[in-house]
């Protein structure tokens, strides 16, 4: 089994990943966020939603792509750390999170 330490490793690798497909989407937010018009400011923020979710998709589709064994060493962390299991939530989109992992309320 890995450790906790390990499993952190697998999802920060996963989320820096997912950030760098999403880059172009985030920098063009940023320039938004600068500017002097107040309607590219409405559309920074729209487009920080956007890359945010754009993020989310490619950090799902990264989880998918790990090898049953690292899958596993995510769902036992899940299972047993929630400061984890709240990160990757966040990360992964917290509406799926709850379709794919369940509410830990339930």
């Amino acid at each position: 089994m890995h450790t906790l330490e390990q499993a952190w490793n697998i999802i920060e690798s996963m989320n820096d990943d997912a950030h760098n497909e999403s880059w172009d989407m985030w920098i063009e937010a940023d320039e938004l966020s600068e500017s002097e018009e107040e309607a590219d400011w409405e559309r920074s923020e729209e487009l920080k939603e956007e890359a945010s979710n754009q993020q989310s998709e490619y950090f799902r589709d990264f989880y998918y792509e790990l090898d049953e064994p690292e899958q596993e060493v995510v769902k036992y962390w899940l299972d047993h750390d929630e400061d984890f299991r709240e990160q990757f939530a966040l990360w992964f989109g917290e509406e799926q999170f709850i379709d794919e992992f369940g509410n830990e309320d339930e």
